[in-house]
């Protein structure tokens, strides 16, 4: 007597939870330089590469031009980054060292330009909308500029949009 079996399985996606990929991401980014008392405002835009679950590599740069305050704050960075999904979310951190190109007044009614050394703490939270989409809910920095005798320390808020390429 010939019987038959079946059996059956379901296999979750190898991208599920949080793995490998690569995403672009833009923002819009409000900066607080620690050199007058205005803000700045502008895009910023990076992308990183998610290796495991939790940890990856990212660059990022900003170009904090406009708002009332005469001074400019752009900046090229990369380094590593983590995060740490849940559900839908994914709050991560990452620290950045690269170039900043800073316009700055030395002293009182003079502006100068300089390219110097700088780093970021990175922070912030994810929320996965689609396959593709998240939503950049927040994202914070806190850096250091090589600049002038204590360095400057510019402060950043973005929010945006995250898109996965693969």
């Amino acid at each position: 007597m010939a019987t038959s079996s079946f059996s059956s399985a379901q296999v979750a996606p190898a991208t599920q939870g949080g793995g490998g990929g690569l995403h672009v991401f833009g923002e819009f980014t409000v900066g607080k330089p620690n050199y007058g008392t205005e803000y700045l405002l502008g895009p910023s835009l990076g992308g990183y590469l998610q290796i495991t679950r939790w940890l990856g590599g990212e660059a990022r740069g900003s170009i904090l031009k406009w708002g009332p305050s005469p001074f400019h704050q752009d900046t090229a960075l990369i380094g590593p980054r983590v995060q740490f999904p849940v559900h839908r979310f994914a709050p991560y951190g990452a620290f950045d060292i690269g170039v900043a190109h800073v316009t700055y007044p030395p002293e009182p009614g003079k502006l100068t330009s300089v390219n110097k050394l700088g780093w970021e703490m990175a922070t912030g939270v994810d929320y996965h909308l689609t396959r593709r989409i998240d939503l950049r809910l927040f994202d914070f920095t806190y850096g250091k500029i090589y600049l002038l005798q204590n360095g400057l320390n510019p402060k950043t808020y973005s929010s945006g949009v995250v898109f996965s390429l693969f």
